[in-house]
């Protein structure tokens, strides 16, 4: 509730239903890592379903941040930031290996 509030706060909002969803117009970029505990992929694959404009993608075996794991999440986010009303190309990530794996 602290950091929920602080928002509030600066953003000059009374209140807000966390629990409604929202639309948008603005492109959007979405990069998860299939193993992140803290915002899990469901979470930015129920937004991107909302959206108009989204591209969601989840790199096998990253957890918190897909940019922090080599080039080909970087490569996409500048493909995005150059034109961002088409999707970048994702090939890198189908091809991605983080290097962790789970014993079987």
């Amino acid at each position: 509730p602290y950091f929920w509030n602080k928002a509030k706060e600066v953003w000059k909002v009374n209140s807000v239903d966390k629990n409604k969803s929202f639309v948008s117009n603005v492109p959007m970029l979405l990069l998860s890592g299939s193993m992140d505990y803290l915002c899990l992929p469901s979470y930015a694959q129920e937004i991107s379903k909302k959206q108009k404009s989204a591209y969601h993608y989840i790199f096998d075996g990253v957890a918190h941040s897909p940019i922090d794991r080599g080039e080909c999440g970087i490569l996409m986010l500048k493909e995005f930031f150059d034109n961002p009303t088409k999707a970048p190309d994702s090939s890198c990530v189908q091809e991605f290996h983080s290097g962790f794996s789970v014993p079987e």
